[in-house]
């Protein structure tokens, strides 16, 4: 892990846990089964509730695309930029 560090850039390695490796794997859609056998959980419900963190950008994608199935026609609109307008 060193070289690829340095080549990023990163100076310092604090582990894994450091990297937010399973909160990012999630992120990118690995099964949360998957999570658990990478880093060698005994049980799924661990990584799950203890290494799988959210974040609020994930919850705001999560809406629109369900925004997106249930009203393609309001994903839309909701997608332009808004006015306020002063009263």
């Amino acid at each position: 892990m060193q070289p690829a560090f340095k080549k990023a850039g990163i100076a310092f390695w604090r582990g894994w846990h450091g990297l937010r490796l399973a909160s990012n794997l999630h992120r990118l859609q690995v099964q949360d089964i998957v999570i658990q056998r990478i880093l060698r959980h005994s049980n799924v419900s661990v990584t799950q509730a203890c290494y799988i963190k959210t974040a609020n950008q994930d919850s705001v994608r999560a809406l629109e695309s369900l925004d997106a199935v249930l009203c393609p026609r309001c994903a839309l609109e909701s997608a332009k930029p808004q006015t306020l307008e002063l009263q």
